[in-house]
Protein backbone atom coordinates (compact mmCIF):
# COMPACT_ATOMS: atom_id res chain seq x y z
CA UNK A 1 0.00 0.00 0.00
CA UNK A 2 2.89 2.35 0.75
CA UNK A 3 4.29 1.98 -2.76
CA UNK A 4 0.87 2.71 -4.24
CA UNK A 5 0.35 5.85 -2.16
CA UNK A 6 3.81 7.13 -3.05
CA UNK A 7 3.19 6.55 -6.74
CA UNK A 8 0.00 8.63 -6.54
CA UNK A 9 1.47 11.34 -4.32
CA UNK A 10 4.17 12.00 -6.92
CA UNK A 11 1.46 13.35 -9.21
CA UNK A 12 -1.55 14.37 -7.09
CA UNK A 13 -1.79 16.02 -3.66
CA UNK A 14 -4.01 14.89 -0.80
CA UNK A 15 -7.17 16.99 -0.59
CA UNK A 16 -9.04 17.85 2.61
CA UNK A 17 -12.14 19.81 3.53
CA UNK A 18 -10.53 22.33 5.86
CA UNK A 19 -6.74 22.83 5.52
CA UNK A 20 -6.61 24.98 8.66
CA UNK A 21 -8.01 22.24 10.88
CA UNK A 22 -5.61 19.83 12.53
CA UNK A 23 -6.09 16.46 10.91
CA UNK A 24 -7.83 13.80 12.97
CA UNK A 25 -8.17 10.12 11.97
CA UNK A 26 -11.94 10.47 12.32
CA UNK A 27 -11.92 12.93 9.42
CA UNK A 28 -11.16 10.10 6.98
CA UNK A 29 -13.80 7.71 8.37
CA UNK A 30 -16.84 6.89 6.23
CA UNK A 31 -19.52 4.58 7.61
CA UNK A 32 -22.67 3.27 5.90
CA UNK A 33 -25.59 1.20 7.15
CA UNK A 34 -27.27 -0.83 4.39
CA UNK A 35 -30.88 -1.91 4.70
CA UNK A 36 -32.53 -5.11 3.43
CA UNK A 37 -35.13 -7.67 4.44
CA UNK A 38 -34.78 -11.27 5.57
CA UNK A 39 -35.11 -12.51 1.98
CA UNK A 40 -32.25 -10.18 0.95
CA UNK A 41 -34.27 -8.83 -1.98
CA UNK A 42 -32.12 -5.70 -2.32
CA UNK A 43 -28.93 -7.77 -2.23
CA UNK A 44 -30.15 -10.08 -5.01
CA UNK A 45 -31.40 -7.16 -7.09
CA UNK A 46 -28.08 -5.36 -6.91
CA UNK A 47 -26.12 -8.55 -7.51
CA UNK A 48 -28.09 -9.59 -10.59
CA UNK A 49 -28.29 -5.99 -11.86
CA UNK A 50 -32.03 -6.17 -12.49
CA UNK A 51 -33.69 -3.09 -13.95
CA UNK A 52 -34.80 -0.74 -11.19
CA UNK A 53 -32.85 -2.56 -8.44
CA UNK A 54 -32.32 -0.31 -5.44
CA UNK A 55 -29.87 0.04 -2.57
CA UNK A 56 -30.88 2.02 0.50
CA UNK A 57 -28.30 3.12 3.04
CA UNK A 58 -27.63 5.67 5.77
CA UNK A 59 -24.17 7.23 5.67
CA UNK A 60 -22.20 9.58 7.85
CA UNK A 61 -18.70 11.06 7.74
CA UNK A 62 -16.54 11.08 10.84
CA UNK A 63 -17.10 9.62 14.28
CA UNK A 64 -20.24 8.52 16.10
CA UNK A 65 -20.82 12.03 17.41
CA UNK A 66 -21.81 13.58 14.08
CA UNK A 67 -25.23 15.20 14.07
CA UNK A 68 -26.02 14.87 10.35
CA UNK A 69 -26.71 11.63 8.50
CA UNK A 70 -27.44 11.16 4.81
CA UNK A 71 -30.21 8.89 3.58
CA UNK A 72 -29.20 7.62 0.14
CA UNK A 73 -30.97 5.55 -2.49
CA UNK A 74 -29.24 4.09 -5.53
CA UNK A 75 -31.34 2.92 -8.46
CA UNK A 76 -29.83 0.73 -11.17
CA UNK A 77 -30.83 1.43 -14.78
CA UNK A 78 -30.01 -0.83 -17.71
CA UNK A 79 -28.12 0.78 -20.58
CA UNK A 80 -30.85 -0.05 -23.08
CA UNK A 81 -33.31 2.20 -21.23
CA UNK A 82 -31.28 5.25 -22.24
CA UNK A 83 -31.09 6.28 -18.57
CA UNK A 84 -28.19 6.26 -16.15
CA UNK A 85 -28.08 4.74 -12.72
CA UNK A 86 -28.78 7.48 -10.20
CA UNK A 87 -27.94 8.11 -6.58
CA UNK A 88 -30.17 10.52 -4.69
CA UNK A 89 -29.87 11.55 -1.08
CA UNK A 90 -31.08 13.96 1.56
CA UNK A 91 -29.74 14.98 5.00
CA UNK A 92 -31.45 14.17 8.27
CA UNK A 93 -30.61 14.79 11.91
CA UNK A 94 -29.24 11.74 13.68
CA UNK A 95 -31.81 11.86 16.47
CA UNK A 96 -34.65 11.87 13.89
CA UNK A 97 -33.61 8.72 12.02
CA UNK A 98 -35.55 6.16 14.08
CA UNK A 99 -38.70 8.26 14.01
CA UNK A 100 -38.37 8.69 10.25
CA UNK A 101 -37.85 4.97 9.61
CA UNK A 102 -40.94 4.13 11.70
CA UNK A 103 -42.97 6.45 9.47
CA UNK A 104 -43.79 8.89 12.27
CA UNK A 105 -41.84 11.84 10.88
CA UNK A 106 -42.92 13.96 7.93
CA UNK A 107 -39.72 15.15 6.28
CA UNK A 108 -41.65 17.40 3.88
CA UNK A 109 -42.42 19.92 6.58
CA UNK A 110 -38.81 19.95 7.72
CA UNK A 111 -37.53 20.48 4.17
CA UNK A 112 -40.00 23.34 3.65
CA UNK A 113 -38.95 25.09 6.84
CA UNK A 114 -35.20 24.67 6.37
CA UNK A 115 -35.40 25.36 2.64
CA UNK A 116 -37.01 28.75 3.16
CA UNK A 117 -34.39 29.68 5.74
CA UNK A 118 -31.51 28.73 3.43
CA UNK A 119 -33.12 30.08 0.27
CA UNK A 120 -33.24 26.75 -1.55
CA UNK A 121 -35.13 26.27 -4.79
CA UNK A 122 -38.63 24.87 -4.51
CA UNK A 123 -37.73 22.15 -7.00
CA UNK A 124 -34.95 20.91 -4.71
CA UNK A 125 -37.32 20.91 -1.75
CA UNK A 126 -39.91 18.93 -3.73
CA UNK A 127 -37.31 16.41 -4.91
CA UNK A 128 -36.08 15.81 -1.36
CA UNK A 129 -39.64 15.46 -0.10
CA UNK A 130 -40.47 12.94 -2.83
CA UNK A 131 -37.33 10.94 -2.16
CA UNK A 132 -37.91 10.88 1.60
CA UNK A 133 -41.49 9.67 1.10
CA UNK A 134 -40.47 6.92 -1.35
CA UNK A 135 -37.69 5.63 0.91
CA UNK A 136 -40.05 5.67 3.87
CA UNK A 137 -42.63 3.66 1.92
CA UNK A 138 -39.99 1.17 0.72
CA UNK A 139 -38.81 0.55 4.29
CA UNK A 140 -42.38 -0.14 5.39
CA UNK A 141 -43.59 -2.20 2.42
CA UNK A 142 -40.45 -4.31 1.98
CA UNK A 143 -39.85 -4.69 5.74
CA UNK A 144 -36.36 -3.27 5.47
CA UNK A 145 -34.05 -3.19 8.47
CA UNK A 146 -30.34 -2.57 9.09
CA UNK A 147 -28.33 -5.51 7.77
CA UNK A 148 -24.73 -4.55 6.96
CA UNK A 149 -22.27 -1.86 8.03
CA UNK A 150 -19.32 -0.80 5.93
CA UNK A 151 -16.48 1.18 7.47
CA UNK A 152 -13.32 2.48 5.81
CA UNK A 153 -10.85 5.36 5.85
CA UNK A 154 -10.73 7.31 2.61
CA UNK A 155 -7.79 9.26 1.21
CA UNK A 156 -8.61 11.52 -1.74
CA UNK A 157 -5.98 12.59 -4.28
CA UNK A 158 -6.77 15.43 -6.68
CA UNK A 159 -5.48 18.75 -7.91
CA UNK A 160 -7.67 21.52 -6.45
CA UNK A 161 -10.23 22.63 -9.03
CA UNK A 162 -9.04 20.05 -11.56
CA UNK A 163 -11.33 17.05 -12.06
CA UNK A 164 -9.41 15.43 -14.91
CA UNK A 165 -7.90 12.84 -12.58
CA UNK A 166 -9.51 11.97 -9.25
CA UNK A 167 -8.28 9.08 -7.15
CA UNK A 168 -9.71 7.72 -3.93
CA UNK A 169 -8.12 5.01 -1.82
CA UNK A 170 -10.18 3.24 0.84
CA UNK A 171 -8.25 1.40 3.51
CA UNK A 172 -9.17 -0.54 6.65
CA UNK A 173 -12.36 -1.67 4.91
CA UNK A 174 -14.44 -3.55 7.48
CA UNK A 175 -17.85 -5.19 7.09
CA UNK A 176 -20.02 -5.70 10.18
CA UNK A 177 -23.39 -7.41 10.67
CA UNK A 178 -26.17 -5.16 11.90
CA UNK A 179 -29.08 -7.63 11.78
CA UNK A 180 -30.71 -9.50 14.68
CA UNK A 181 -31.53 -12.64 12.69
CA UNK A 182 -29.33 -15.08 14.59
CA UNK A 183 -31.09 -14.46 17.89
CA UNK A 184 -28.44 -12.05 19.18
CA UNK A 185 -29.31 -8.38 19.54
CA UNK A 186 -26.98 -6.14 17.56
CA UNK A 187 -28.76 -3.00 16.43
CA UNK A 188 -31.99 -3.91 18.23
CA UNK A 189 -34.70 -1.33 17.58
CA UNK A 190 -32.11 1.30 16.75
CA UNK A 191 -31.03 2.09 13.17
CA UNK A 192 -27.41 1.13 13.95
CA UNK A 193 -25.52 -0.82 16.57
CA UNK A 194 -23.87 1.32 19.23
CA UNK A 195 -21.18 -1.03 20.54
CA UNK A 196 -18.66 0.14 17.90
CA UNK A 197 -17.72 3.45 16.37
CA UNK A 198 -14.66 4.22 14.31
CA UNK A 199 -12.25 2.37 16.60
CA UNK A 200 -10.86 0.08 13.93
CA UNK A 201 -10.09 -2.89 13.99
CA UNK A 202 -13.12 -3.42 16.28
CA UNK A 203 -11.54 -6.17 18.36
CA UNK A 204 -14.55 -6.20 20.70
CA UNK A 205 -16.76 -7.87 18.06
CA UNK A 206 -17.25 -11.60 17.70
CA UNK A 207 -15.55 -13.17 14.65
CA UNK A 208 -18.89 -14.17 13.09
CA UNK A 209 -20.02 -10.51 13.10
CA UNK A 210 -17.05 -8.96 11.30
CA UNK A 211 -15.04 -9.35 8.11
CA UNK A 212 -11.86 -7.34 7.65
CA UNK A 213 -11.27 -6.94 3.93
CA UNK A 214 -7.67 -7.94 3.17
CA UNK A 215 -7.10 -5.27 0.49
CA UNK A 216 -7.66 -1.60 -0.11
CA UNK A 217 -10.08 -0.30 -2.73
CA UNK A 218 -8.66 2.10 -5.29
CA UNK A 219 -10.90 4.06 -7.64
CA UNK A 220 -9.54 6.16 -10.49
CA UNK A 221 -11.95 8.58 -12.16
CA UNK A 222 -10.90 10.26 -15.39
CA UNK A 223 -12.52 13.10 -17.29
CA UNK A 224 -10.95 13.48 -20.73
CA UNK A 225 -12.15 15.28 -23.81
CA UNK A 226 -12.85 13.57 -27.13
CA UNK A 227 -9.64 12.32 -28.67
CA UNK A 228 -7.64 12.91 -25.49
CA UNK A 229 -5.83 10.10 -23.73
CA UNK A 230 -5.55 9.74 -19.95
CA UNK A 231 -2.24 10.85 -18.40
CA UNK A 232 0.53 8.35 -19.00
CA UNK A 233 1.26 7.95 -15.30
CA UNK A 234 -2.38 7.06 -14.58
CA UNK A 235 -2.30 4.32 -17.22
CA UNK A 236 0.94 3.01 -15.76
CA UNK A 237 -0.60 3.01 -12.29
CA UNK A 238 -3.69 0.95 -13.13
CA UNK A 239 -1.66 -1.48 -15.25
CA UNK A 240 1.01 -1.96 -12.62
CA UNK A 241 1.56 -4.99 -10.38
CA UNK A 242 0.16 -3.07 -7.41
CA UNK A 243 -3.50 -3.22 -8.38
CA UNK A 244 -6.10 -5.71 -9.64
CA UNK A 245 -9.26 -4.82 -11.56
CA UNK A 246 -12.59 -5.84 -10.03
CA UNK A 247 -15.31 -4.11 -12.09
CA UNK A 248 -18.53 -3.23 -10.25
CA UNK A 249 -17.13 -4.28 -6.89
CA UNK A 250 -19.64 -3.63 -4.11
CA UNK A 251 -18.82 -3.46 -0.43
CA UNK A 252 -22.43 -4.23 0.53
CA UNK A 253 -22.61 -7.30 -1.74
CA UNK A 254 -19.26 -8.58 -0.52
CA UNK A 255 -20.32 -8.15 3.10
CA UNK A 256 -23.58 -10.05 2.66
CA UNK A 257 -21.93 -12.85 0.68
CA UNK A 258 -19.26 -13.22 3.36
CA UNK A 259 -21.13 -12.74 6.64
CA UNK A 260 -24.60 -13.97 5.61
CA UNK A 261 -23.42 -16.94 3.56
CA UNK A 262 -26.13 -19.21 4.98
CA UNK A 263 -28.83 -16.91 3.58
CA UNK A 264 -27.51 -16.00 0.13
CA UNK A 265 -28.11 -18.38 -2.81
CA UNK A 266 -25.89 -16.33 -5.15
CA UNK A 267 -22.41 -14.95 -4.58
CA UNK A 268 -20.54 -12.31 -6.66
CA UNK A 269 -18.08 -13.40 -9.32
CA UNK A 270 -15.05 -12.12 -7.40
CA UNK A 271 -15.75 -14.04 -4.18
CA UNK A 272 -14.38 -17.46 -5.33
CA UNK A 273 -11.12 -15.73 -6.26
CA UNK A 274 -10.56 -14.05 -2.89
CA UNK A 275 -8.27 -16.90 -1.82
CA UNK A 276 -6.09 -16.32 -4.90
CA UNK A 277 -3.35 -13.79 -4.26
CA UNK A 278 -3.50 -10.75 -6.53
CA UNK A 279 0.24 -10.25 -6.20
CA UNK A 280 1.76 -10.08 -9.68
CA UNK A 281 5.40 -9.94 -10.75
CA UNK A 282 6.60 -6.47 -11.52
CA UNK A 283 6.43 -5.68 -15.24
CA UNK A 284 9.61 -5.57 -17.29
CA UNK A 285 8.44 -2.36 -18.87
CA UNK A 286 10.68 0.60 -18.12
CA UNK A 287 7.60 2.78 -17.87
CA UNK A 288 6.52 1.04 -14.68
CA UNK A 289 9.91 1.54 -13.06
CA UNK A 290 8.65 4.53 -11.08
CA UNK A 291 6.46 2.21 -9.06
CA UNK A 292 8.43 0.02 -6.71
CA UNK A 293 7.41 -2.19 -3.85
CA UNK A 294 9.47 -1.47 -0.72
CA UNK A 295 10.51 -4.40 1.42
CA UNK A 296 7.95 -5.09 4.09
CA UNK A 297 5.14 -3.12 2.45
CA UNK A 298 1.65 -4.30 3.16
CA UNK A 299 -0.83 -5.83 0.75
CA UNK A 300 -1.73 -4.18 -2.53
CA UNK A 301 -5.06 -2.71 -3.45
CA UNK A 302 -7.91 -4.17 -5.39
CA UNK A 303 -8.76 -1.50 -7.91
CA UNK A 304 -12.11 -0.40 -9.23
CA UNK A 305 -10.92 2.09 -11.79
CA UNK A 306 -12.06 3.90 -14.88
CA UNK A 307 -9.39 2.01 -16.78
CA UNK A 308 -9.65 -1.76 -16.45
CA UNK A 309 -6.58 -3.91 -15.85
CA UNK A 310 -5.84 -7.62 -16.28
CA UNK A 311 -7.40 -9.91 -13.72
CA UNK A 312 -5.62 -12.41 -11.50
CA UNK A 313 -4.59 -15.66 -13.16
CA UNK A 314 -5.13 -19.15 -11.91
CA UNK A 315 -3.66 -22.05 -13.86
CA UNK A 316 -6.81 -24.15 -13.95
CA UNK A 317 -9.18 -21.49 -15.23
CA UNK A 318 -9.76 -20.38 -18.81
CA UNK A 319 -9.65 -16.76 -19.94
CA UNK A 320 -11.40 -14.51 -22.38
CA UNK A 321 -10.58 -10.84 -22.96
CA UNK A 322 -13.48 -8.44 -23.42
CA UNK A 323 -14.10 -4.76 -22.91
CA UNK A 324 -16.02 -3.68 -19.84
CA UNK A 325 -17.89 -0.41 -20.08
CA UNK A 326 -19.05 0.09 -16.49
CA UNK A 327 -15.89 0.18 -14.43
CA UNK A 328 -17.01 2.32 -11.52
CA UNK A 329 -17.50 0.89 -8.09
CA UNK A 330 -21.06 -0.22 -7.48
CA UNK A 331 -21.04 1.55 -4.11
CA UNK A 332 -19.69 4.99 -4.80
CA UNK A 333 -20.15 6.74 -8.17
CA UNK A 334 -19.97 10.36 -6.96
CA UNK A 335 -19.05 10.88 -3.36
CA UNK A 336 -20.66 13.83 -1.58
CA UNK A 337 -17.23 15.29 -0.80
CA UNK A 338 -16.63 15.51 -4.54
CA UNK A 339 -20.18 16.36 -5.58
CA UNK A 340 -20.51 19.15 -3.05
CA UNK A 341 -17.07 20.57 -3.73
CA UNK A 342 -16.00 20.05 -0.12
CA UNK A 343 -12.56 18.69 -0.97
CA UNK A 344 -11.06 21.96 -2.08
CA UNK A 345 -7.62 22.38 -0.48
CA UNK A 346 -4.35 20.53 -0.08
CA UNK A 347 -3.76 19.15 3.38
CA UNK A 348 -1.00 20.61 5.51
CA UNK A 349 0.57 17.26 6.34
CA UNK A 350 -0.07 15.02 3.36
CA UNK A 351 2.15 12.26 4.67
CA UNK A 352 0.27 12.02 7.95
CA UNK A 353 -3.12 12.02 6.21
CA UNK A 354 -2.03 9.35 3.71
CA UNK A 355 -0.38 7.26 6.39
CA UNK A 356 3.12 7.53 4.90
CA UNK A 357 6.52 7.93 6.55
CA UNK A 358 7.49 11.59 6.62
CA UNK A 359 10.70 11.20 4.61
CA UNK A 360 8.98 9.22 1.84
CA UNK A 361 6.12 11.72 1.66
CA UNK A 362 8.55 14.65 1.37
CA UNK A 363 10.42 12.91 -1.43
CA UNK A 364 7.18 12.33 -3.32
CA UNK A 365 6.10 15.96 -2.83
CA UNK A 366 9.45 17.18 -4.14
CA UNK A 367 9.05 15.01 -7.24
CA UNK A 368 5.57 16.47 -7.76
CA UNK A 369 6.89 20.01 -7.34
CA UNK A 370 9.61 19.41 -9.93
CA UNK A 371 7.07 18.04 -12.35
CA UNK A 372 4.77 21.05 -11.84
CA UNK A 373 7.70 23.41 -12.40
CA UNK A 374 8.58 21.65 -15.65
CA UNK A 375 4.98 21.88 -16.82
CA UNK A 376 4.84 25.59 -16.01
CA UNK A 377 8.07 26.21 -17.94
CA UNK A 378 6.70 24.31 -20.94
CA UNK A 379 3.47 26.33 -20.85
CA UNK A 380 5.36 29.60 -20.45
CA UNK A 381 7.40 28.74 -23.55
CA UNK A 382 4.15 28.55 -25.52
CA UNK A 383 4.01 24.77 -25.79
CA UNK A 384 2.19 21.98 -23.98
CA UNK A 385 2.94 20.63 -20.58
CA UNK A 386 4.63 17.27 -20.39
CA UNK A 387 1.38 15.57 -19.37
CA UNK A 388 -0.54 17.22 -22.18
CA UNK A 389 2.10 16.26 -24.74
CA UNK A 390 2.00 12.63 -23.63
CA UNK A 391 -1.75 12.24 -23.20
CA UNK A 392 -3.29 14.56 -25.73
CA UNK A 393 -4.60 13.37 -29.03
CA UNK A 394 -5.76 15.55 -31.93
CA UNK A 395 -8.15 18.26 -30.77
CA UNK A 396 -10.75 19.57 -33.21
CA UNK A 397 -13.23 22.37 -32.85
CA UNK A 398 -15.79 20.59 -35.06
CA UNK A 399 -16.42 16.93 -35.73
CA UNK A 400 -16.33 17.13 -39.53
CA UNK A 401 -15.68 14.08 -41.75
CA UNK A 402 -12.15 15.34 -42.43
CA UNK A 403 -11.39 15.77 -38.74
CA UNK A 404 -12.88 12.38 -37.95
CA UNK A 405 -10.65 10.80 -40.60
CA UNK A 406 -7.60 12.50 -39.05
CA UNK A 407 -8.65 11.33 -35.58
CA UNK A 408 -8.97 7.69 -36.68
CA UNK A 409 -5.68 7.90 -38.56
CA UNK A 410 -3.92 9.16 -35.43
CA UNK A 411 -5.44 6.32 -33.41
CA UNK A 412 -4.23 3.68 -35.85
CA UNK A 413 -0.76 5.20 -35.87
CA UNK A 414 -0.63 5.08 -32.07
CA UNK A 415 -1.77 1.44 -32.02
CA UNK A 416 0.77 0.50 -34.70
CA UNK A 417 3.56 2.18 -32.74
CA UNK A 418 2.51 0.36 -29.56
CA UNK A 419 2.62 -2.98 -31.37
CA UNK A 420 6.10 -2.16 -32.68
CA UNK A 421 7.19 -1.48 -29.10
CA UNK A 422 5.91 -4.90 -28.03
CA UNK A 423 7.69 -6.59 -30.95
CA UNK A 424 10.91 -4.78 -30.05
CA UNK A 425 10.55 -5.90 -26.44
CA UNK A 426 10.07 -9.51 -27.57
CA UNK A 427 13.22 -9.30 -29.72
CA UNK A 428 15.29 -7.84 -26.89
CA UNK A 429 14.16 -10.12 -24.09
CA UNK A 430 13.16 -13.25 -25.96
CA UNK A 431 9.95 -13.38 -23.93
CA UNK A 432 6.45 -12.11 -24.66
CA UNK A 433 5.93 -8.57 -23.48
CA UNK A 434 3.24 -7.55 -21.08
CA UNK A 435 0.78 -5.67 -23.34
CA UNK A 436 -0.87 -3.88 -20.43
CA UNK A 437 2.44 -2.20 -19.60
CA UNK A 438 2.67 -0.58 -23.02
CA UNK A 439 -0.85 0.74 -23.01
CA UNK A 440 -2.15 -1.45 -25.86
CA UNK A 441 -4.67 -3.43 -23.86
CA UNK A 442 -5.26 -1.05 -21.02
CA UNK A 443 -9.02 -1.15 -21.66
CA UNK A 444 -9.23 -4.94 -21.77
CA UNK A 445 -10.19 -7.04 -18.79
CA UNK A 446 -9.55 -10.75 -18.60
CA UNK A 447 -12.47 -12.71 -17.22
CA UNK A 448 -12.41 -16.15 -15.71
CA UNK A 449 -14.65 -18.52 -17.65
CA UNK A 450 -14.86 -21.22 -14.98
CA UNK A 451 -15.84 -20.30 -11.44
CA UNK A 452 -15.61 -22.66 -8.52
CA UNK A 453 -18.49 -21.59 -6.30
CA UNK A 454 -18.64 -22.43 -2.62
CA UNK A 455 -20.52 -25.62 -1.86
CA UNK A 456 -24.27 -25.14 -2.25
CA UNK A 457 -23.91 -21.69 -3.89
CA UNK A 458 -24.15 -20.31 -7.39
CA UNK A 459 -21.86 -17.61 -8.78
CA UNK A 460 -23.58 -14.57 -10.26
CA UNK A 461 -21.69 -13.49 -13.38
CA UNK A 462 -22.52 -10.06 -14.84
CA UNK A 463 -24.69 -10.64 -17.93
CA UNK A 464 -26.13 -7.81 -19.96
CA UNK A 465 -29.73 -8.45 -21.08
CA UNK A 466 -31.45 -6.04 -23.46
CA UNK A 467 -34.95 -6.14 -25.01
CA UNK A 468 -33.43 -7.09 -28.37
CA UNK A 469 -32.31 -10.38 -26.80
CA UNK A 470 -35.95 -11.34 -26.18
CA UNK A 471 -36.89 -10.15 -29.66
CA UNK A 472 -34.10 -12.24 -31.19
CA UNK A 473 -35.47 -15.31 -29.42
CA UNK A 474 -38.94 -14.55 -30.78
CA UNK A 475 -37.64 -13.99 -34.31
CA UNK A 476 -35.83 -17.33 -34.24
CA UNK A 477 -38.99 -19.09 -33.07
CA UNK A 478 -41.13 -17.42 -35.73
CA UNK A 479 -38.61 -18.38 -38.44
CA UNK A 480 -38.86 -22.03 -37.42
CA UNK A 481 -42.65 -21.85 -37.29
CA UNK A 482 -42.80 -20.23 -40.72
CA UNK A 483 -40.76 -23.03 -42.26
CA UNK A 484 -42.76 -25.68 -40.37
CA UNK A 485 -46.09 -24.27 -41.59
CA UNK A 486 -44.82 -24.30 -45.17
CA UNK A 487 -43.65 -27.89 -44.77
CA UNK A 488 -46.93 -28.96 -43.17
CA UNK A 489 -48.87 -27.34 -46.01
CA UNK A 490 -46.92 -29.49 -48.49
CA UNK A 491 -47.59 -32.62 -46.46
CA UNK A 492 -51.30 -31.91 -45.99
CA UNK A 493 -51.61 -31.07 -49.68
CA UNK A 494 -50.07 -34.41 -50.65
CA UNK A 495 -52.43 -36.29 -48.34
CA UNK A 496 -55.53 -34.45 -49.57
CA UNK A 497 -54.88 -34.51 -53.32
CA UNK A 498 -53.17 -37.89 -53.69
CA UNK A 499 -55.42 -40.74 -54.97
CA UNK A 500 -56.38 -43.30 -52.37
CA UNK A 501 -54.59 -46.07 -54.24
CA UNK A 502 -51.33 -44.05 -54.29
CA UNK A 503 -49.66 -45.43 -51.14
CA UNK A 504 -46.37 -43.70 -51.91
CA UNK A 505 -48.03 -40.31 -52.16
CA UNK A 506 -49.86 -40.82 -48.87
CA UNK A 507 -46.65 -41.96 -47.16
CA UNK A 508 -44.80 -38.91 -48.47
CA UNK A 509 -47.53 -36.57 -47.23
CA UNK A 510 -47.55 -38.23 -43.81
CA UNK A 511 -43.74 -38.09 -43.52
CA UNK A 512 -43.59 -34.38 -44.39
CA UNK A 513 -46.43 -33.62 -41.94
CA UNK A 514 -44.69 -35.52 -39.13
CA UNK A 515 -41.45 -33.63 -39.79
CA UNK A 516 -43.37 -30.32 -39.69
CA UNK A 517 -45.07 -31.19 -36.39
CA UNK A 518 -41.77 -32.24 -34.83
CA UNK A 519 -40.19 -28.97 -35.96
CA UNK A 520 -43.00 -26.93 -34.38
CA UNK A 521 -42.73 -28.87 -31.10
CA UNK A 522 -38.93 -28.53 -31.05
CA UNK A 523 -39.05 -24.79 -31.85
CA UNK A 524 -41.60 -24.19 -29.09
CA UNK A 525 -39.59 -26.11 -26.51
CA UNK A 526 -36.39 -24.34 -27.53
CA UNK A 527 -38.12 -20.93 -27.34
CA UNK A 528 -39.44 -21.58 -23.83
CA UNK A 529 -36.03 -22.87 -22.65
CA UNK A 530 -34.22 -19.82 -23.99
CA UNK A 531 -36.82 -17.40 -22.56
CA UNK A 532 -36.48 -18.92 -19.08
CA UNK A 533 -32.68 -18.83 -19.19
CA UNK A 534 -32.69 -15.21 -20.40
CA UNK A 535 -35.14 -14.22 -17.68
CA UNK A 536 -32.91 -15.84 -15.07
CA UNK A 537 -29.87 -14.16 -16.67
CA UNK A 538 -27.98 -17.44 -16.87
CA UNK A 539 -24.78 -17.56 -18.85
CA UNK A 540 -25.50 -20.65 -20.97
CA UNK A 541 -24.88 -21.37 -24.65
CA UNK A 542 -27.95 -20.17 -26.52
CA UNK A 543 -26.64 -21.28 -29.90
CA UNK A 544 -28.51 -24.26 -31.35
CA UNK A 545 -25.78 -26.53 -32.67
CA UNK A 546 -27.92 -29.60 -33.45
CA UNK A 547 -31.46 -28.48 -34.30
CA UNK A 548 -30.85 -27.29 -37.90
CA UNK A 549 -28.70 -30.34 -38.63
CA UNK A 550 -31.36 -32.77 -37.38
CA UNK A 551 -34.04 -30.89 -39.36
CA UNK A 552 -32.04 -31.16 -42.59
CA UNK A 553 -31.41 -34.87 -41.93
CA UNK A 554 -35.12 -35.51 -41.39
CA UNK A 555 -36.07 -33.67 -44.58
CA UNK A 556 -33.43 -35.53 -46.55
CA UNK A 557 -34.70 -38.84 -45.18
CA UNK A 558 -38.30 -37.97 -46.14
CA UNK A 559 -37.29 -37.05 -49.68
CA UNK A 560 -35.15 -40.19 -50.12
CA UNK A 561 -37.96 -42.42 -48.84
CA UNK A 562 -40.37 -40.75 -51.26
CA UNK A 563 -38.06 -41.56 -54.20
CA UNK A 564 -37.61 -45.18 -52.97
CA UNK A 565 -41.36 -45.72 -52.70
CA UNK A 566 -41.93 -44.30 -56.16
CA UNK A 567 -39.17 -46.43 -57.63
CA UNK A 568 -40.62 -49.61 -56.12
CA UNK A 569 -44.07 -48.92 -57.61
CA UNK A 570 -42.65 -48.86 -61.16
CA UNK A 571 -43.81 -47.08 -64.34
CA UNK A 572 -47.04 -49.08 -64.67
CA UNK A 573 -48.47 -47.54 -61.54
CA UNK A 574 -47.54 -44.10 -62.80
CA UNK A 575 -49.57 -44.67 -66.01
CA UNK A 576 -52.59 -45.79 -64.04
Amino acid sequence: MIALKLAILKHLPVLVFDPDKDWDPEDAAITSIYFDNEDLDLYLGRLEKTEGAQAIRLRWYGGMGVKQVFVERKTHREDWTGEKSVKARFPIKEHQVNEYLRGDLNMGEIFETEGKKKGKKQSDIDNNTKLAREVQEAVKQKHLQPVMRTFYNRTAFQLPGDARVRISLDTNLTLVREDNWDGRTKSGDNWRRMDIGVDWPFDQLKPEDIHRFPYGVLEVKLQTQAGQQPPEWAKELVSSHLVEAVPKFSKFIHGCATLLSERVPLVPFWLPQMDVSILKPQSASKKAAIITRPQGSDRPSATVSSTSTPAAKTPEEGRSAINYTEPLSDDEDDEPHEADGQLRAIGKNEGLIAGLPEDMAEEAKEARARKEAENQEALAAGGQSNDQAKSSGPQFAKLTPQNLERLLKAKYENDAQAKKDIAAHDADTGAPADPSASGVTINATEYVERFHAPKGKLVSVPIRIEPKVYFANERTFLAWVEFSVLLSAIGIGLMNFTPKRDAAGLAAGISFTIVALLCIAYAGARFVWRALKIRKRQGVKYHDAYGPTVLCAMLLAAVILNFIWRAKEGPSHARN
